[in-house]
């Protein structure tokens, strides 16, 4: 069996990861995500997780999505290469979406969507705003198509 990456949900909202090898032992726990820390992209802190917030998060390998609670609004946020960065937020305009000439952001605190999924670098995630938006949009490498 090769190593995996197991995600654990605390109560307090702690978001821990914890490395699994051989389903024999686990390695060290890391905290990547606490509740009233500053969130990695915005200028908030994080307010919630999981399924707190209709949110269940995802694993694959080394990499983890997983949507928040924040200050602003909420987002998608993953952890890849150590470190967590926020994929999108309420501050992140939506590609090409525009409501009265006015670009239009990605509506999360608004109404839920559902989890993200993630495959390697790439993050798909959905999300709607009742009468505004909806949709499922994917991150390749951080990038929103």
């Amino acid at each position: 069996m090769t190593h995996r990456t197991r995600l654990a949900l605390f109560c307090g909202c702690l978001l821990l990861a914890a490395s699994v090898a051989r389903g024999q032992s686990f390695g060290a726990l890391k905290a990547i995500a606490l509740w009233g820390e500053p969130a990695p992209g915005t200028t908030g802190n994080y307010r919630g997780f999981g399924f707190r917030i209709g949110y269940s998060p995802d694993i694959d390998g080394d990499y983890i999505v997983f949507g928040a609670a924040t200050d602003g609004g909420g987002g998608i946020f993953a952890y890849m290469d150590g470190e967590v960065r926020v994929i999108a937020d309420a501050q992140t305009p939506v590609p090409n979406v525009e409501r009265d000439g006015a670009p239009v952001n990605f509506p999360f605190g608004l109404s839920g969507g559902s989890s993200p999924s993630i495959s390697g670098r790439n993050v798909v995630f959905s999300g709607r705003a009742p009468g505004i938006l909806s949709g499922i949009w994917m991150s390749r490498d951080g990038v929103i198509v």
